[in-house]
């Protein structure tokens, strides 16, 4: 993947761990995901690493339509264990519409991560059929 391994950047702000990728999605187009932790979660590269390779996987079906993905994981009550205290909040930003969000609560990580993805995916779906269904968007929209 030659044109694909990008430079990631972590940056410490507001007490939160950023970082950024640019993901190939198809061999033209590149969305951007960027993850950000709150401090308990420890958002290190290989969680990151992951992260990414579930929204490319969710996503790529897209195409050009979706510029960037947002992750944010967070974790309700770090001090005390609960059945689902952790959280992934995912906001799509679509190329001609509206950004659109979603969230899941889960005991663990991983299932907070594909949970949200797979709503987002949903709402990402309906939401261009609702722009491409519009007359006047089909031909704007053509390439």
């Amino acid at each position: 993947m030659d044109a694909a391994v990008w430079a990631m950047y972590h940056t410490l702000q507001c007490g939160m761990l950023l970082a950024g990728k640019a993901v190939q999605v198809e061999e033209s187009l590149r969305m951007q995901v960027l993850v950000s932790c709150d401090d308990p979660i420890g958002c290190d590269s290989e969680l990151i690493q992951r992260v990414e390779g579930v929204i490319a996987g969710t996503f790529e079906r897209f195409g050009d339509h979706l510029s960037r993905v947002e992750v944010h994981l967070r974790d309700l009550n770090s001090e005390k264990p609960g059945a689902r205290d952790l959280i992934c909040v995912l906001q799509a930003r679509l190329i001609g519409a509206p950004p659109v969000k979603s969230e899941h609560e889960a005991p663990t990580l991983a299932e907070a991560i594909h949970a949200a993805a797979t709503k987002l995916e949903r709402l990402v779906d309906r939401q261009l059929r609702d722009l491409f269904a519009r007359p006047s968007n089909l031909r704007a929209n053509m390439h």
